[in-house]
């Protein structure tokens, strides 16, 4: 008898049971439960479209949508389901073969080795979390939320890590990065051209756009551009990329997304990348049409432009921070470096997740009501302490120091991708470490996702084994017409 007949009347029945026993509890199971284990087979049997899955979804998975319940357990919503049937189905599909332990192995899984401790730390915030944020609080879904989603979300990472080897394969990668990012801007554009009243002031816009559609604050809606704005627009730029007309497409719809976002932090990121990759790839004449843009917006556009210029005739970093300087970063480590409240230990190894949550400042509300330092460095600090800090900001500097190694060697091999990848890769990881001086984090996030996939992106191009075509290519022409 056929194997494949029996693995397949064996899966039948199975759900057709499951299908029963579940639809006794809820009767959305008739649809849900067939439905659920179709996908996870599907996902068993192509591993392509998980890669490509797991990256195009990920500024989408806080939406309404994604964040619907589906099942009546806690945290049965869509996103955390999806999450796991990629998981499972990547896990089955293709086990990770790691020919021996590289620094990108060794900084993902001591990067889960963090966040999982940390997280386990959680629970001196339980009261405080209680009392000042979550009425009902649930401890399963409190670790759902704040114990797997992280890791699940640096799912696409794992995968890089693990499995891409070679320029085609990131070349996917980069592509399926930009038809995340355009899908992303357009259902932006969408929501404020069909859901935000005419004349509404930008508090508005963001609040329709983010909370109401998309579960996410307007600065947290910009990470994704910030990070992969650079990318884009590099690409773009590379004449022998055969996608080229994508990523110019991106790029548009992605610029267009930032102005009606309103961050500042944005503008300014985006505008340091257009200078940055000019100036890197010599494209000065980008610069031009950049100008003419900001005049543009500047003439049609003049909330975006009050927005860009708010409280910079102050003076005071503490207005034009919106508060941070002194009402946040100040009081966190005020009360960290104080002598009655200093404490070595906490000083090197940290609070643990959330830490801010268990500082006197917070409890005393001697900080604005919020529940991180609006300071990826600072947070970090309070969470994992001086080594864990310490930790991520030695894997940067590698990171980007080993950029500039490979960018000088491709640009003396004349490969022009590989060149323009490199820029893309460190001017977004730059803009990301930039960015992180007024929010975002460095442990694992949602919104920090695409820093974490450049930051594979980038350890498979350093790695020694990295197969990149093109310089061979180039070589063995070389070799043969000497």
């Amino acid at each position: 008898m056929n194997k494949d007949y029996i693995w397949i009347t064996a899966l039948v029945i199975g759900v057709i049971l499951g299908t029963i026993v579940l639809s006794m509890i809820d009767p959305y199971m008739i649809a849900i439960f067939p439905a659920a284990t179709f996908i996870g087979v599907i996902y068993l049997h192509q591993k392509e479209l998980t890669i490509a899955t797991s990256i195009i979804v990920l500024p989408l998975l806080t939406s309404t949508i994604f964040s619907m319940e589906i099942l009546p357990v806690p945290g049965g919503k869509l996103n955390n389901i999806l999450m796991m049937l990629l998981l499972i189905g990547f896990l089955l599909n293709n086990k990770l073969k790691f020919s021996d332990i590289k620094l990108g192995t060794f900084f993902y899984f001591i990067s889960i080795i963090l966040i999982t401790s940390a997280v386990i730390r959680t629970n001196h915030v339980a009261p405080y979390s209680v009392e000042f944020w979550k009425e009902g609080y649930n401890p399963v879904k409190f670790f759902l939320s704040h114990g797997l989603i992280p890791i699940l979300t640096t799912l696409p990472y794992l995968i890089i890590i693990g499995t891409v080897r070679t320029k085609k394969d990131i070349e996917k990668i980069v592509y399926y990065l930009a038809m995340s990012m355009g899908i992303f801007a357009i259902v932006i554009l969408l929501v404020f051209v069909f859901r935000v009243p005419f004349g509404s002031d930008f508090s508005t816009v963001r609040e329709i756009i983010g909370i109401d559609h998309l579960g996410m604050h307007g600065n947290n809606i910009a990470d994704f551009f910030i990070v992969g704005f650079p990318l884009l627009l590099s690409m773009a730029l590379a004449g022998d990329n055969p996608k080229r007309k994508w990523f110019l497409m991106g790029t548009a719809f992605s610029l267009m997304a930032v102005l009606i976002i309103y961050s500042r932090t944005a503008y300014a990121m985006i505008g340091f990348s257009v200078v940055a990759i000019a100036f890197l790839t010599k494209k000065y004449k980008i610069l031009l049409p950049a100008v003419a843009s900001v005049l543009i917006i500047v003439m049609l556009m003049p909330s975006v432009v009050n927005r860009a210029l708010s409280d910079l005739d102050t003076g005071e970093a503490n207005a034009i921070t919106a508060g941070r300087t002194e009402l946040i970063w100040g009081e966190i480590l005020s009360e960290l470096y104080a002598k009655k409240s200093y404490d070595p230990w906490r000083i090197a190894v940290g609070h643990g997740r959330y830490g801010v949550l268990s500082l006197a400042t917070f409890r005393n509300q001697k900080m604005l009501r919020v529940t991180h330092a609006h300071n990826m460095y600072i947070d970090t600090l309070v969470d994992t302490g001086v080594l864990g800090l310490g930790f991520y900001i030695l894997i940067y500097l590698y990171l980007l120091s080993g950029l500039i190694r490979k960018f000088i060697k491709f640009k003396k091999a004349n490969d022009v991708w590989g060149s323009h990848l490199i820029v893309g890769l460190f001017v977004g990881i730059l803009s990301f470490l930039f960015r992180g001086l007024t929010d975002s984090f460095l442990l694992p996030q949602l919104t920090n996702s695409y820093a974490y996939i450049f930051v594979a992106i980038s350890f498979v191009v350093l790695r020694k084994d990295y197969t990149h075509e093109r310089s061979i290519e180039r070589l063995e022409e070389t070799y043969y017409n000497n």
